[in-house]
């Protein structure tokens, strides 16, 4: 089921929710477990490769965290990926 969603945010809170909300679903249209999610994120991003940085993105692919350094990062991710 394919539903589309136009939310104008009412601060910058909520508009680093929605971005995290929009990269996260655009990283499960291609990988469907955390798993497959963190090992590119880790390639792409080594800084990632650490206990604190598996903490992070497991908090992100659960949709607990949401900050700009990560929606940055997650960004860039995404766009390596379909530069290939």
């Amino acid at each position: 089921m394919e539903k589309s969603f136009c939310i104008n945010p009412v601060n910058d809170e909520m508009k680093i929710s929605v971005e995290a909300v929009y990269l996260l679903n655009e990283f499960k249209r291609k990988f469907e477990t955390r798993r497959s999610f963190m090992q590119v994120v880790v390639d792409k991003m080594p800084k990632y490769d650490n206990m604190e940085g598996f903490n992070q993105l497991t908090a992100f692919w659960n949709s607990r965290l949401k900050s700009q350094e990560m929606n940055t990062d997650i960004e860039t991710v995404l766009e390596l990926l379909k530069a290939e």
